[in-house]
């Protein structure tokens, strides 16, 4: 049992880190697209909301991936 919140703890960390970056990237790819981004009205607008949703996402991907790893351990057995 240890072992599994061990690990369930080291994929949690690890989410905590890989769910903001590919989204961070898919957003970046997407402000760079987007035309209303692009402007200099923007001001920032655009970057903020990369900033703010990566921020959010830090807590999420790290419950996510902690909760994935400790339902899969606790099936298999």
């Amino acid at each position: 049992m240890m072992k599994l919140l061990g690990r369930s703890l080291l994929w949690g960390l690890a989410g905590a880190v890989l769910l903001p970056l590919g989204v961070g990237a898919a957003m970046l790819v997407f402000t760079i697209f987007e035309p209303i981004c692009t402007q200099p009205s923007d001001s920032g607008g655009c970057a903020m909301g990369i900033a703010t949703i990566l921020g959010l996402l830090i807590p999420v991907g790290a419950v996510l991936f902690l909760l994935t790893t400790l339902i899969r351990g606790a099936l298999r057995g």
